[in-house]
């Protein structure tokens, strides 16, 4: 997921004539994508190499291009690691940030086994991989009950 998000921000920047990604990722804050191993495949597998910068832990990575040539200042960029956040929370005060996110792991539905086989049976019955909001939001409510082919039951 991380690899397809970075790439489609790749692919967005080459478009519209930027240089590199920023990302907000902290080494050690998540258990698979964050991990200081998983961060050069991540870069890798996306096809942005050493065009991703991520300023919030970038004293513990190897050196990107924006660092090199100067596109942006190393001395601007963070150490941050693990999963404390405070350090997080209070460079967002310090930069007049008083409204985020409530930072907690599980928020992508997709890593939910009971949604994901919703989902799949959605695709199922239908053919094909097609949805809207409304069915995205059906499918986080309720227990998925599917008697025949061409009926399903939400209770």
């Amino acid at each position: 997921c991380k690899i397809d998000m970075v790439a489609r921000a790749w692919k967005w920047c080459q478009e519209n004539d930027f240089d590199f990604v920023i990302t907000g990722e902290v080494i050690g804050q998540r258990p698979k994508s964050q991990r200081k191993e998983t961060m050069p495949l991540i870069a890798r597998e996306s096809q942005v190499q050493d065009r991703l910068l991520r300023p919030l832990c970038a004293k513990h990575l190897p050196e990107t291009l924006p660092e090199r040539d100067g596109w942006v200042s190393s001395d601007a960029l963070y150490d941050f690691h693990g999963r404390n956040r405070k350090p997080q929370i209070a460079l967002a005060k310090s930069l007049g940030i008083d409204e985020w996110s409530q930072p907690a792991g599980g928020c992508c539905f997709l890593t939910d086994e009971s949604y994901s086989k919703k989902l799949q049976d959605l695709w199922d019955a239908r053919g094909e991989r097609r949805y809207e909001l409304d069915d995205i939001m059906l499918l986080k409510v309720g227990r998925h009950i599917r008697p025949a082919s061409n009926y399903k039951l939400i209770v």
